[in-house]
Protein backbone atom coordinates (compact mmCIF):
# COMPACT_ATOMS: atom_id res chain seq x y z
CA UNK A 1 0.00 0.00 0.00
CA UNK A 2 1.50 3.53 -0.62
CA UNK A 3 3.56 2.64 -3.16
CA UNK A 4 5.04 5.34 -5.77
CA UNK A 5 4.33 3.45 -9.10
CA UNK A 6 3.41 7.04 -11.07
CA UNK A 7 -0.08 5.04 -12.34
CA UNK A 8 -3.44 7.14 -12.81
CA UNK A 9 -6.77 5.32 -13.27
CA UNK A 10 -6.97 7.23 -16.35
CA UNK A 11 -4.49 4.72 -17.52
CA UNK A 12 -6.89 2.08 -16.82
CA UNK A 13 -9.76 3.01 -18.99
CA UNK A 14 -11.40 0.20 -21.08
CA UNK A 15 -8.74 -2.48 -19.37
CA UNK A 16 -10.28 -5.77 -18.55
CA UNK A 17 -10.92 -6.81 -14.99
CA UNK A 18 -8.28 -9.18 -14.68
CA UNK A 19 -5.53 -7.08 -16.43
CA UNK A 20 -2.13 -7.49 -14.17
CA UNK A 21 -1.60 -3.59 -14.38
CA UNK A 22 -4.75 -3.25 -11.46
CA UNK A 23 -2.13 -5.00 -9.24
CA UNK A 24 0.31 -2.16 -9.70
CA UNK A 25 -2.17 0.53 -9.39
CA UNK A 26 -4.09 -0.70 -6.21
CA UNK A 27 -0.44 -1.19 -4.68
CA UNK A 28 -0.87 2.76 -4.45
CA UNK A 29 -3.85 3.18 -2.68
CA UNK A 30 -3.29 3.36 0.92
CA UNK A 31 -5.12 2.05 3.97
CA UNK A 32 -6.76 5.08 4.58
CA UNK A 33 -7.90 5.74 1.64
CA UNK A 34 -9.49 2.06 1.19
CA UNK A 35 -11.35 2.80 4.30
CA UNK A 36 -13.10 6.43 3.13
CA UNK A 37 -14.21 4.23 0.00
CA UNK A 38 -15.81 1.77 1.36
CA UNK A 39 -17.04 2.90 4.56
CA UNK A 40 -18.83 6.34 2.82
CA UNK A 41 -20.05 5.42 0.31
CA UNK A 42 -23.35 7.72 0.40
CA UNK A 43 -24.91 8.74 -2.52
CA UNK A 44 -21.24 8.75 -4.37
CA UNK A 45 -17.86 7.20 -4.29
CA UNK A 46 -14.74 9.09 -2.15
CA UNK A 47 -12.25 10.79 -4.29
CA UNK A 48 -8.44 8.31 -4.27
CA UNK A 49 -5.94 11.07 -4.66
CA UNK A 50 -3.25 8.42 -4.73
CA UNK A 51 -4.72 7.25 -8.33
CA UNK A 52 -6.37 10.61 -9.15
CA UNK A 53 -9.44 8.79 -8.99
CA UNK A 54 -12.12 11.52 -9.01
CA UNK A 55 -14.76 11.58 -6.50
CA UNK A 56 -18.53 10.47 -8.18
CA UNK A 57 -22.23 11.61 -7.27
CA UNK A 58 -24.84 8.97 -7.44
CA UNK A 59 -28.79 9.36 -7.14
CA UNK A 60 -31.96 7.06 -6.71
CA UNK A 61 -33.82 5.51 -8.25
CA UNK A 62 -35.80 3.00 -10.41
CA UNK A 63 -37.83 6.05 -11.66
CA UNK A 64 -34.96 8.12 -12.92
CA UNK A 65 -33.04 10.50 -11.54
CA UNK A 66 -35.48 11.39 -8.43
CA UNK A 67 -33.36 14.57 -6.98
CA UNK A 68 -36.07 15.86 -5.18
CA UNK A 69 -35.17 13.02 -2.43
CA UNK A 70 -31.75 14.21 -1.80
CA UNK A 71 -31.06 17.22 -4.12
CA UNK A 72 -27.45 16.46 -4.30
CA UNK A 73 -26.95 19.39 -7.42
CA UNK A 74 -28.77 22.32 -5.03
CA UNK A 75 -31.99 22.31 -7.95
CA UNK A 76 -34.33 19.94 -6.78
CA UNK A 77 -36.71 20.88 -9.85
CA UNK A 78 -34.33 19.33 -12.35
CA UNK A 79 -35.54 16.03 -12.60
CA UNK A 80 -37.35 13.49 -15.15
CA UNK A 81 -40.03 11.18 -13.66
CA UNK A 82 -40.11 7.46 -15.34
CA UNK A 83 -43.66 4.95 -14.89
CA UNK A 84 -43.51 2.66 -12.88
CA UNK A 85 -41.60 -0.61 -13.04
CA UNK A 86 -45.02 -2.61 -13.17
CA UNK A 87 -46.10 -0.05 -16.19
CA UNK A 88 -42.87 -0.52 -17.87
CA UNK A 89 -42.86 -4.30 -18.08
CA UNK A 90 -46.29 -3.82 -18.77
CA UNK A 91 -45.28 -3.30 -22.24
CA UNK A 92 -43.61 -6.49 -23.31
CA UNK A 93 -41.34 -4.77 -25.52
CA UNK A 94 -37.84 -4.74 -24.39
CA UNK A 95 -36.42 -2.26 -27.51
CA UNK A 96 -38.77 0.16 -26.00
CA UNK A 97 -37.31 -0.44 -22.36
CA UNK A 98 -33.78 -0.06 -24.04
CA UNK A 99 -34.46 3.68 -25.48
CA UNK A 100 -36.05 4.46 -22.00
CA UNK A 101 -33.13 2.98 -20.80
CA UNK A 102 -30.81 5.65 -22.89
CA UNK A 103 -32.67 8.02 -21.93
CA UNK A 104 -32.13 7.65 -18.13
CA UNK A 105 -28.15 7.73 -19.10
CA UNK A 106 -28.81 11.10 -20.84
CA UNK A 107 -30.26 12.79 -17.71
CA UNK A 108 -27.37 11.68 -15.47
CA UNK A 109 -25.04 13.18 -18.72
CA UNK A 110 -26.73 16.37 -17.90
CA UNK A 111 -26.91 15.89 -14.48
CA UNK A 112 -22.92 15.14 -13.71
CA UNK A 113 -24.78 11.83 -11.64
CA UNK A 114 -22.95 8.79 -12.75
CA UNK A 115 -24.39 6.09 -10.73
CA UNK A 116 -28.28 4.99 -10.82
CA UNK A 117 -29.97 3.57 -7.70
CA UNK A 118 -31.92 1.15 -9.88
CA UNK A 119 -33.41 -0.35 -12.15
CA UNK A 120 -35.47 -2.51 -8.66
CA UNK A 121 -35.65 -5.74 -9.06
CA UNK A 122 -37.66 -7.66 -6.14
CA UNK A 123 -40.81 -9.82 -7.12
CA UNK A 124 -44.34 -9.02 -6.35
CA UNK A 125 -45.73 -11.26 -3.87
CA UNK A 126 -49.18 -9.19 -2.87
CA UNK A 127 -50.99 -5.98 -3.76
CA UNK A 128 -50.36 -4.38 -0.75
CA UNK A 129 -46.39 -3.95 -0.83
CA UNK A 130 -45.28 -0.56 -0.31
CA UNK A 131 -42.81 -0.51 -2.97
CA UNK A 132 -44.86 -2.55 -5.96
CA UNK A 133 -44.28 0.38 -8.37
CA UNK A 134 -40.83 0.24 -7.95
CA UNK A 135 -40.90 -3.99 -8.95
CA UNK A 136 -41.33 -4.47 -12.25
CA UNK A 137 -43.42 -8.33 -11.83
CA UNK A 138 -44.41 -10.97 -9.86
CA UNK A 139 -42.71 -13.02 -12.71
CA UNK A 140 -39.35 -12.96 -12.64
CA UNK A 141 -38.66 -13.92 -16.41
CA UNK A 142 -40.43 -10.87 -17.34
CA UNK A 143 -38.53 -8.41 -14.59
CA UNK A 144 -35.52 -10.29 -15.60
CA UNK A 145 -35.71 -9.53 -19.20
CA UNK A 146 -37.26 -5.75 -19.23
CA UNK A 147 -34.50 -4.84 -16.68
CA UNK A 148 -31.37 -6.17 -18.88
CA UNK A 149 -33.14 -3.86 -21.24
CA UNK A 150 -33.38 -0.99 -19.66
CA UNK A 151 -29.88 -1.71 -17.97
CA UNK A 152 -28.08 -2.22 -21.42
CA UNK A 153 -29.52 1.56 -22.62
CA UNK A 154 -28.79 3.25 -19.12
CA UNK A 155 -25.12 1.77 -19.28
CA UNK A 156 -24.10 2.17 -23.28
CA UNK A 157 -24.26 6.11 -22.13
CA UNK A 158 -21.53 5.13 -19.44
CA UNK A 159 -24.13 5.23 -16.29
CA UNK A 160 -23.41 2.44 -14.00
CA UNK A 161 -26.68 0.73 -12.48
CA UNK A 162 -26.82 -0.70 -8.91
CA UNK A 163 -29.95 -2.96 -9.12
CA UNK A 164 -31.98 -3.05 -5.93
CA UNK A 165 -32.61 -4.32 -3.43
CA UNK A 166 -30.84 -7.91 -3.45
CA UNK A 167 -31.83 -10.07 -2.52
CA UNK A 168 -35.29 -11.17 -0.87
CA UNK A 169 -37.18 -7.51 -0.25
CA UNK A 170 -40.44 -8.52 -1.38
CA UNK A 171 -41.66 -6.33 1.80
CA UNK A 172 -41.61 -2.86 2.76
CA UNK A 173 -43.29 -3.66 5.98
CA UNK A 174 -40.48 -3.93 8.71
CA UNK A 175 -37.97 -4.58 5.96
CA UNK A 176 -35.09 -3.57 8.29
CA UNK A 177 -36.23 -6.76 10.35
CA UNK A 178 -37.35 -9.05 7.53
CA UNK A 179 -36.03 -12.64 8.17
CA UNK A 180 -36.73 -14.60 4.87
CA UNK A 181 -36.85 -18.20 4.49
CA UNK A 182 -37.35 -20.88 1.88
CA UNK A 183 -36.09 -23.70 -0.02
CA UNK A 184 -33.25 -23.11 -3.16
CA UNK A 185 -35.34 -23.68 -5.58
CA UNK A 186 -38.30 -21.32 -5.18
CA UNK A 187 -35.22 -18.44 -4.09
CA UNK A 188 -33.42 -19.41 -7.45
CA UNK A 189 -36.41 -19.87 -9.86
CA UNK A 190 -38.36 -16.74 -8.69
CA UNK A 191 -36.28 -14.37 -6.37
CA UNK A 192 -32.99 -14.30 -7.43
CA UNK A 193 -34.17 -14.80 -11.54
CA UNK A 194 -34.70 -11.07 -12.04
CA UNK A 195 -31.42 -10.13 -10.95
CA UNK A 196 -29.59 -12.98 -12.75
CA UNK A 197 -30.98 -11.67 -15.73
CA UNK A 198 -30.12 -8.32 -15.21
CA UNK A 199 -26.52 -9.27 -14.72
CA UNK A 200 -25.96 -11.78 -17.02
CA UNK A 201 -28.21 -10.79 -19.88
CA UNK A 202 -28.09 -6.65 -19.16
CA UNK A 203 -24.76 -6.53 -17.90
CA UNK A 204 -25.94 -4.39 -14.44
CA UNK A 205 -22.34 -3.59 -12.70
CA UNK A 206 -23.24 -3.64 -9.14
CA UNK A 207 -25.99 -4.31 -7.05
CA UNK A 208 -27.06 -2.26 -3.30
CA UNK A 209 -28.06 -5.23 -0.84
CA UNK A 210 -31.13 -5.39 1.02
CA UNK A 211 -31.93 -4.99 4.64
CA UNK A 212 -33.23 -8.74 4.80
CA UNK A 213 -31.76 -11.34 6.29
CA UNK A 214 -31.33 -14.95 4.89
CA UNK A 215 -32.51 -16.93 8.20
CA UNK A 216 -30.43 -14.62 10.28
CA UNK A 217 -27.67 -13.85 8.37
CA UNK A 218 -27.96 -10.61 7.11
CA UNK A 219 -27.60 -10.42 2.94
CA UNK A 220 -24.73 -8.42 3.03
CA UNK A 221 -22.74 -10.58 5.46
CA UNK A 222 -24.20 -13.82 3.38
CA UNK A 223 -21.15 -15.39 0.94
CA UNK A 224 -23.35 -17.02 -0.46
CA UNK A 225 -25.25 -14.11 -2.00
CA UNK A 226 -22.48 -11.36 -2.52
CA UNK A 227 -19.64 -14.07 -3.46
CA UNK A 228 -20.68 -16.94 -4.90
CA UNK A 229 -23.93 -16.51 -6.85
CA UNK A 230 -22.54 -12.79 -7.77
CA UNK A 231 -19.12 -13.47 -8.49
CA UNK A 232 -19.19 -17.18 -9.24
CA UNK A 233 -21.59 -17.95 -10.64
CA UNK A 234 -22.87 -14.74 -12.88
CA UNK A 235 -19.69 -12.78 -13.26
CA UNK A 236 -20.46 -9.71 -11.90
CA UNK A 237 -17.38 -7.46 -12.00
CA UNK A 238 -18.59 -4.29 -9.99
CA UNK A 239 -19.44 -3.58 -6.48
CA UNK A 240 -21.75 -4.65 -4.25
CA UNK A 241 -23.53 -1.22 -2.01
CA UNK A 242 -25.22 -1.62 1.31
CA UNK A 243 -29.11 0.15 1.45
CA UNK A 244 -29.14 3.11 4.04
CA UNK A 245 -26.96 2.08 6.76
CA UNK A 246 -26.04 5.63 8.52
CA UNK A 247 -27.08 4.47 12.24
CA UNK A 248 -26.99 1.37 14.63
CA UNK A 249 -24.19 -1.08 14.51
CA UNK A 250 -26.35 -3.52 12.35
CA UNK A 251 -25.21 -4.66 9.06
CA UNK A 252 -21.28 -5.16 9.95
CA UNK A 253 -18.92 -3.88 8.13
CA UNK A 254 -15.90 -6.56 8.92
CA UNK A 255 -18.62 -9.22 8.00
CA UNK A 256 -19.96 -7.34 5.14
CA UNK A 257 -16.51 -6.59 3.71
CA UNK A 258 -15.51 -10.36 4.13
CA UNK A 259 -18.68 -11.57 2.57
CA UNK A 260 -17.81 -9.71 -0.12
CA UNK A 261 -19.83 -6.20 0.50
CA UNK A 262 -17.66 -3.82 -1.02
CA UNK A 263 -18.98 -0.56 0.00
CA UNK A 264 -21.41 1.37 2.87
CA UNK A 265 -24.46 3.90 2.01
CA UNK A 266 -23.23 5.93 4.60
CA UNK A 267 -22.48 9.30 5.28
CA UNK A 268 -20.96 9.58 8.70
CA UNK A 269 -17.52 10.00 9.49
CA UNK A 270 -17.30 10.65 13.19
CA UNK A 271 -16.02 8.47 16.36
CA UNK A 272 -18.19 5.29 16.07
CA UNK A 273 -18.69 5.36 13.06
CA UNK A 274 -18.05 2.03 10.24
CA UNK A 275 -14.72 4.21 8.59
CA UNK A 276 -13.29 4.93 11.95
CA UNK A 277 -13.76 1.20 13.23
CA UNK A 278 -11.92 0.11 10.41
CA UNK A 279 -9.13 3.39 10.34
CA UNK A 280 -8.82 2.42 14.04
CA UNK A 281 -8.45 -1.61 13.19
CA UNK A 282 -4.93 -3.18 13.87
CA UNK A 283 -5.30 -4.20 10.36
CA UNK A 284 -1.60 -5.08 10.21
CA UNK A 285 -2.35 -8.64 12.43
CA UNK A 286 -5.61 -9.07 9.92
CA UNK A 287 -4.13 -9.53 5.86
CA UNK A 288 -7.45 -11.58 5.03
CA UNK A 289 -9.25 -8.28 5.55
CA UNK A 290 -6.64 -6.21 4.05
CA UNK A 291 -7.03 -8.64 0.68
CA UNK A 292 -10.59 -8.48 0.92
CA UNK A 293 -10.40 -4.33 1.28
CA UNK A 294 -7.82 -3.88 -1.81
CA UNK A 295 -10.46 -6.29 -4.29
CA UNK A 296 -13.35 -4.25 -2.88
CA UNK A 297 -10.97 -1.15 -4.08
CA UNK A 298 -10.52 -2.89 -7.05
CA UNK A 299 -14.25 -3.03 -8.12
CA UNK A 300 -15.09 0.18 -7.12
CA UNK A 301 -12.32 1.52 -9.16
CA UNK A 302 -13.35 -0.78 -12.15
CA UNK A 303 -16.51 0.61 -11.98
CA UNK A 304 -15.47 3.77 -12.27
CA UNK A 305 -12.57 3.81 -14.21
CA UNK A 306 -15.41 2.17 -17.01
CA UNK A 307 -17.67 5.00 -16.78
CA UNK A 308 -18.72 8.63 -18.06
CA UNK A 309 -17.74 9.83 -14.50
CA UNK A 310 -13.98 9.57 -16.47
CA UNK A 311 -14.97 11.86 -19.16
CA UNK A 312 -12.22 14.58 -19.02
CA UNK A 313 -9.49 13.01 -17.19
CA UNK A 314 -6.33 12.41 -18.71
CA UNK A 315 -3.30 9.99 -17.56
CA UNK A 316 -1.90 12.93 -16.53
CA UNK A 317 -4.65 14.37 -13.73
CA UNK A 318 -4.27 14.94 -10.52
CA UNK A 319 -6.62 14.98 -7.45
CA UNK A 320 -6.32 18.09 -5.36
CA UNK A 321 -8.60 19.53 -2.27
CA UNK A 322 -9.26 22.76 -2.62
CA UNK A 323 -11.41 25.03 0.00
CA UNK A 324 -13.88 26.71 -1.62
CA UNK A 325 -13.91 30.78 -1.41
CA UNK A 326 -17.24 31.29 0.52
CA UNK A 327 -16.09 28.31 2.79
CA UNK A 328 -13.27 30.04 3.23
CA UNK A 329 -14.96 33.34 4.26
CA UNK A 330 -17.41 31.18 6.52
CA UNK A 331 -14.04 29.74 8.73
CA UNK A 332 -12.45 33.42 8.68
CA UNK A 333 -15.96 34.92 10.36
CA UNK A 334 -16.51 31.63 12.55
CA UNK A 335 -12.55 32.31 13.47
CA UNK A 336 -13.04 36.09 14.07
CA UNK A 337 -16.31 35.19 16.44
CA UNK A 338 -15.00 33.07 18.37
CA UNK A 339 -12.28 35.09 18.91
CA UNK A 340 -14.93 37.97 19.78
CA UNK A 341 -16.35 35.90 22.21
CA UNK A 342 -13.23 34.63 23.93
CA UNK A 343 -12.51 38.37 24.68
CA UNK A 344 -15.55 39.55 25.68
CA UNK A 345 -15.56 36.63 28.65
CA UNK A 346 -11.76 37.62 29.41
CA UNK A 347 -13.66 41.24 29.72
CA UNK A 348 -16.17 40.61 31.77
CA UNK A 349 -14.06 38.32 34.02
CA UNK A 350 -11.58 41.25 34.55
CA UNK A 351 -14.24 43.29 35.92
CA UNK A 352 -15.94 41.48 37.38
CA UNK A 353 -12.72 40.94 39.49
CA UNK A 354 -12.14 44.69 39.81
CA UNK A 355 -15.80 44.99 41.02
CA UNK A 356 -14.88 41.96 43.98
CA UNK A 357 -11.66 44.25 44.67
Amino acid sequence: MGANNGMTLAQMIGKEFNDPAWDTLLDQVTYEEMAYLIGVGYHGTKAVPSVAKPKTADENGPQGFTLKLTDVMGNSDTMTAYSDENIMAATWNTDFMYNVGESIGEDGLALKLYGLYGPAMNTHRSPYSGRNFEYYSEDGFLGGKIAAAEIQGIQSKGIYVYIKHYAFNDSETMCRCLSVFGNEQALREVYLEPFEKAVVEGGAMNVMNSFSRVGVVWTGAHEGLMTNILRGEWGMEGFGLTDYSNSGNTYDIFLGIMAGTDSWDNSAEGVGTRVNKLLNYDYEKDPALVNRMREATHRILYTVANSAAMNGMSTTSEIVSVIPWWRGLIYGVGAVAALGFVASVVMVVKTKKKKEV
